[in-house]
């Protein structure tokens, strides 16, 4: 069970039993998450210059350009990227606003964040895994096998493809219409992804 079906579960069990469940506002207090927000916005402005960085070195040096793994690694760091950007709308935007009008929105781009750094992962660890099993396999024909040329068009293939998952899941209705979480007197917009 996700985050966001517990979430549901509570309101309807709210909703049903009038029973009020606890929130992590009401476990932790605002001090406490306002520091854990602090400590995830280092650790998460640390991975995303690094990834940077990664890609950054890779573009720099014309030699690496030409090796191909080096250019599915800077795709992994990029999705890496989009993975690390994802969590910075949620518990900590909830401390400075209840406005749907903005919440909404960041809903929607940590949803699609999450799922291109989520997705692009996947693919392209399934790209680098392919690499190395070509590399294994075939290591005297491995460098005409894996040019650079087809290891860009297979990096922007892979996203092109992540990119098409996810409209298809947001034009489909998999991310549902929004609903929202009561907690005390505010009301957050929650969406669910199936």
């Amino acid at each position: 069970m996700n985050t966001t079906q517990m979430a549901l579960n509570f309101t309807s069990l709210e909703m049903n039993t009038g029973y009020k469940t606890r929130t992590e506002d009401d476990i932790l207090g605002p001090e406490i998450i306002l520091i854990y927000a602090l400590f995830r916005g280092v650790q998460g402005s640390a991975a995303i210059i690094g990834n940077a960085v990664t890609i950054a070195i890779v573009l720099k040096y014309e030699f690496l350009l030409e090796l191909g793994i080096s250019t599915m690694v800077a795709g992994l760091a990029l999705a890496d990227i989009f993975a690390e950007l994802a969590p910075f709308g949620g518990p900590i935007a909830r401390q400075f606003t209840s406005k749907p009008s903005v919440l909404t929105p960041l809903c929607y781009i940590r949803v699609i964040f999450g799922m291109l750094g989520g997705y692009g992962n996947g693919y392209c660890i399934l790209l680098l895994s392919l690499d190395r099993l070509i590399f294994i396999t075939r290591p005297m024909r491995y460098i005409s096998i894996v040019t650079p040329m087809r290891a860009l068009a297979a990096t922007v293939f892979v996203y092109a493809i992540t990119v098409c998952q996810i409209s298809l899941m947001m034009s489909f209705g998999h991310i549902t219409k929004q609903k929202y979480l009561a907690i005390g007197p505010k009301r957050y917009p929650v969406f669910h992804i199936s």
